[in-house]
């Protein structure tokens, strides 16, 4: 810290703003009489400090936030700190040292929270080899003292769990409390860890219902819409696109009664859309027109590509087109 005694104003603002004491830099011109000489001078230098400040926080805050998510917290605590003793002030730093130490926290405690379920595991998956043994001797001396070792532990570590659990539950973190009172129970049953193993297992209940009415109205939702695109399909008479829809109904619900009245409709349709397809084409074809009998077949045959009557037609008109255009480019053509 430079000493500041016998130093004028402008002295005074170069070294706060070397020290990176902008606020104080910052209030000793503001403070200053506008008549004076030295407010003259440094009035206009309050943008470049506010600017310096800005970037300032900027740097310290980003490092800050690096060092937390490599959790590094110490470190990103100390940088935290040492600005706020250039800063005391500063919103920004206070709370960037909150979110660091929440963060912190967080942390801590999910880890403890981790390691009090793998302990829990551990003493549980142990639990009935100790049982066994003392089981096979069970006026041994030793396997008694470690046995009430064991309880001892196992009771502690469910009071834990339970706590655990507890806290976990009234956070809504539904899964995390099921698992260390699930370990609780194993470890020492009691009526308070029923007791929320009972709100537990019926709030898993109502989740499920509700995750179903929701599949359930989805699934409505669903079904309506491609109705309704089936049946637009039909009134202008894009059996493709109809039929398309139909399989993503069959495919959304291959039980659904609707079903078969909607594809005995649409089958209908197509018997008579290709029934006078037919007869059109042969129309055309009888007339001299093969190239268009062929395209009204063509444009039938994806409503019914096994129709046999119907691939024999366009066979039949494609060996004609075949035979025209070889007989057109053959050297004897008279002109």
């Amino acid at each position: 810290m430079v000493a500041m005694q016998g130093k004028d104003p402008q002295e005074k603002v170069e070294v706060f703003v070397e020290e990176r004491q902008f606020d104080k830099a910052i209030s000793l011109i503001e403070g200053l009489e506008p008549d004076v000489e030295h407010y003259q001078a440094l009035a206009p230098l309050l943008p470049e400090i506010r600017n310096k400040k800005q970037n300032y926080l900027h740097d310290v805050i980003t490092e800050s936030q690096t060092l937390d998510q490599q959790e590094r917290w110490n470190d990103s605590l100390s940088i935290l700190q040492s600005a706020k003793k250039n800063l005391p002030e500063s919103y920004e730093l206070a709370n960037q040292i909150r979110l660091v130490e929440q963060s912190r926290d967080q942390y801590v405690k999910a880890r403890s929270e981790q390691i009090a379920l793998e302990k829990g595991q551990y003493l549980v998956a142990k639990k009935p080899a100790i049982e066994a043994i003392l089981d096979a001797d069970p006026k041994n001396y030793t396997w008694q003292q470690e046995f009430s070792a064991f309880d001892r532990e196992s009771r502690l570590a469910a009071k834990d769990l339970y706590l655990i659990g507890q806290n976990a539950y009234s956070r809504q973190d539904y899964h995390l409390a099921w698992q260390a009172l699930q370990l609780s129970h194993e470890l020492n049953p009691g009526p308070l860890t029923d007791d929320l193993l009972s709100q537990l297992t019926l709030h898993r209940a109502e989740k499920q219902q509700l995750q179903l009415k929701k599949a359930e109205q989805r699934y409505q939702e669903q079904n309506r819409t491609l109705v309704k695109q089936f049946e637009q399909a039909m009134q202008t008479n894009n059996l493709v696109s109809a039929r398309r829809t139909l399989n993503k109904l069959r495919k959304l619900d291959p039980k659904w009664d609707g079903l078969t009245a909607l594809n005995k409709q649409w089958q209908i349709k197509a018997d008579q859309e290709v029934d006078a397809g037919i007869q059109e084409g042969r129309i055309l074809y009888s007339q001299g027109a093969i190239q268009e009998a062929l395209d009204t077949w063509l444009s039938i045959q994806p409503l019914q590509p096994a129709n046999t009557q119907l691939k024999d037609y366009i066979a039949r008109a494609q060996r004609f087109l075949k035979n025209l255009d070889a007989f057109s480019d053959s050297p004897g053509k008279p002109n």
